[in-house]
This record gives C-alpha cells, sequence and structure tokens, in this order.
C-alpha cells in the first residue's frame, strides 16, 4: 500500500486532533484536582488558624492552673517522674 501526501496529512490531521481530545481532558482533570487541592488546602489553613488562636489561650489558661510537680496523674504513685 502505497501513501499519498494528501494520505499522510489526513493521518496527521486526526492523530492531532486525537490528541488534542485527550489533552483537553487531561486540562480537565487538572482543574478538577487543582480545585480540589484548593479546597483542601483552604480547609488546612483554617484549622491552622483554628490552632494559632487557640494556642495563645491554652498558654494563659495553663499559667492559671497548678504546675505539674502539683498534679497527680491517675494510675501514677508519687514517686513517678512526669
Amino acid at each position: 500500500m502505497y501513501l499519498t501526501a494528501a494520505d499522510l496529512i489526513d493521518m496527521t490531521v486526526k492523530q492531532l486532533e486525537l490528541l488534542a481530545d485527550i489533552l483537553r481532558e487531561d486540562a480537565k482533570g487538572f482543574a478538577a484536582r487543582r480545585e480540589e487541592a484548593h479546597r483542601d488546602a483552604q480547609r488546612c489553613e483554617d484549622a491552622r488558624a483554628g490552632i494559632q488562636v487557640l494556642i495563645p489561650k491554652l498558654i494563659a489558661a495553663r499559667a492559671t492552673q497548678q504546675s505539674s510537680a502539683q498534679m497527680q496523674l491517675p494510675g501514677s504513685s508519687n514517686d513517678d517522674q512526669i
């Protein structure tokens, strides 16, 4: 079977159309994952912001509590080191 220039052009056009379709689908998939990743990143940032708010409050609350040497942990004896 002999191929003409027109045949090669037709085959190339079809391959390029197929490649364009594949790349379009890949781009859609990447966009969906990017949006999902953005949502996950936002959740992490929200959690981090909440933690940052809690840390000073916990430090302030800790300052009002007994020192660890004065606290008896359940199931430990007075001689145990914490």
